[in-house]
């Protein structure tokens, strides 16, 4: 049985608890990022809403193609501009948005 390292030592003088400091995961997990291998088979997505891209860090970790955004912050679409590149970026209101009839197909097929 693997022992866990708890609190006691650092509750010394101190009114605190001892409580685990790592709990144990109830699966045997030994992988980090690096050895993922991440395929962009999934499928194309268009970030609404993107903000600086953390979504998007999500869809493309996932295998997806995120392949544009809109955003309303200009600030923000610098981030993720600068972030994600992306082939569609649309810095408007989602209400002018999708009055749009100039979208290229890949975004509309």
């Amino acid at each position: 049985m693997t022992q866990i390292p708890t609190s006691a030592g650092l509750a010394q003088n101190r009114l605190l608890p001892e409580v685990p400091l790592v709990s144990p995961h109830a699966f045997a997990y030994k992988w980090t990022l690096a050895d993922a291998n991440f395929t962009k088979d999934k499928g194309k997505v268009f970030s609404c809403f993107a903000c600086g891209g953390g979504s998007t860090m999500g869809y493309k970790l996932a295998g997806f193609d995120v392949i544009g955004c809109n955003e309303i912050d200009p600030k923000m679409m610098s981030a993720y501009k600068a972030n994600h590149n992306p082939k569609y970026a649309y810095l408007e209101p989602i209400q002018t948005f999708k009055l749009r009839n100039d979208l290229p197909d890949e975004l509309i097929n």
